[in-house]
């Protein structure tokens, strides 16, 4: 979560005016915005019940596509007032909502820490929103708010069905259905679908992995994190997209370029080293390119005692430095598979393409001296990260 900015206290209500006192405790925090977004943020991480809470997520306040077009729907108008500067500012805001729900958790007095910022400097106009009446609304385009990922995503998890499906929303954008309250048994039919389970009275939107009785093991994901969970469940339910407010969709490219190609093949011959990866479906490319990272990746399972490994370490102990790859490396070439664009795809066909054998990618170095070569395994295992053509670099978070 990080440390927190600010501290905040409840000074007024009236209506749809609450009035905060907030208070920089981060050298880096800066003076409170008066924007809607920082207002918004601000508010729901007074409380984890209430009508805010279930009408906007906290990955809803963190998501820039979801705050420009729905924070002016709850918060009408921000005033900032009595600002005093310094290393850590202060200021009064005085912020007025669109219903009363939206401020029905705080009352007079209330303290709490936050870690809100001005996601976005300067809100869409929205409607004023009110709070949802009645059952929701469940869209019956089922596949729009899933992704079906492979299991690899998460590791090692050897029990887990093939793919898994996770919420491409934040939870605002689901409702629950199906749902049972203090399991003894959770159905076998669930495996491996996203779900929403509470435990420990945090709700959370994973996939279901294994069940024991009350006990269940699940996935979760995110844009910025991957791991794994489970303990005793005191309710679950199956997740089905609504219809109504969403933000950023957890995209394929971005998941499953997070994944390293497995080597399945390496072949030398003479001063050229061939080698086949497998790679995840997607608009991704081997992360080799050129003679400075073929150079880094013959190098990188060469020991010194080995002709290369002498070589360079020669070579740097002479120059102080690292030699010019080109010494090495004569020429460095990849075939790429062809990019498939997953999230364009109907839920279908993108588990039909995970589903099938994962594309290979060839990769090709020629060295300036075949003993370069000397030192390779042609049947060990290996992998290397992954690369996106032009459109979301990797991420090495989770």
């Amino acid at each position: 979560m990080g440390s927190d900015l600010f501290r905040v206290t409840v000074t007024a209500k009236a209506g749809l005016r609450v009035t905060l006192r907030v208070e920089a405790v981060h050298p880096d925090a800066g003076a409170p915005p008066a924007n809607e977004s920082f207002a918004l943020m601000v508010l729901r991480e007074a409380s984890a019940i209430g009508e805010l809470a279930k009408a906007v997520a906290i990955e809803d306040t963190r998501d820039a596509e979801w705050q420009d077009s729905y924070a002016n729907g709850f918060v009408a108008e921000v005033v900032a007032r009595d600002p005093i500067a310094g290393p850590k500012p202060k200021a009064t805001l005085e912020v007025t909502v669109t219903h009363a729900a939206w401020v029905a958790h705080l009352e007079k007095g209330a303290t709490w820490s936050s870690h809100a910022w001005a996601i976005v400097a300067e809100c869409e106009l929205c409607p004023p929103i009110a709070p949802a009446v009645g059952p929701p609304v469940l869209d019956d385009d089922l596949g729009a708010g899933f992704l079906y990922l492979p299991r690899q995503v998460w590791g090692t998890l050897p029990d887990a069905p093939d793919l898994l499906e996770v919420a491409a929303y934040a939870p605002s954008a689901y409702a629950v259905v199906e749902r049972i309250v203090k399991p003894t048994a959770i159905p076998d039919a669930w495996l491996g679908y996203a779900v929403r389970v509470e435990a420990w009275s945090q709700p959370e939107d994973v996939a279901l992995l294994s069940t024991r009785g009350a006990e269940a093991r699940w996935a979760t994901i995110s844009a910025g994190a991957y791991g794994t969970g489970g303990g005793k469940v005191d309710a679950i339910g199956r997740l089905a997209l609504v219809h109504g407010r969403r933000g950023t969709r957890l995209s394929y490219a971005r998941i499953l370029g997070r994944l390293r190609a497995e080597r399945v093949a390496l072949t030398v011959h003479g001063d050229q080293l061939d080698v086949k990866f497998r790679i995840p479906p997607g608009p991704h490319g081997l992360a080799i390119d050129g003679a400075v990272a073929a150079l880094a990746y013959l190098a990188g399972d060469a020991p010194t005692s080995t002709p290369i490994g002498r070589a360079l370490a020669d070579d740097r102990a002479r120059i102080g430095g690292d030699p010019p790859a080109d010494d090495y490396i004569y020429r460095c070439t990849v075939d790429p598979p062809s990019a498939i664009d997953l999230d364009a795809l109907e839920a279908a066909e993108v588990r039909a393409v995970l589903r099938a054998p994962w594309p290979i990618a060839t990769l090709r170095i020629a060295v300036t001296e075949p003993r370069w070569l000397a030192h390779l395994d042609t049947h060990a295992p290996g992998s290397v990260g992954l690369v996106s053509y032009g459109a979301m670099p990797p991420s090495n978070d989770g």
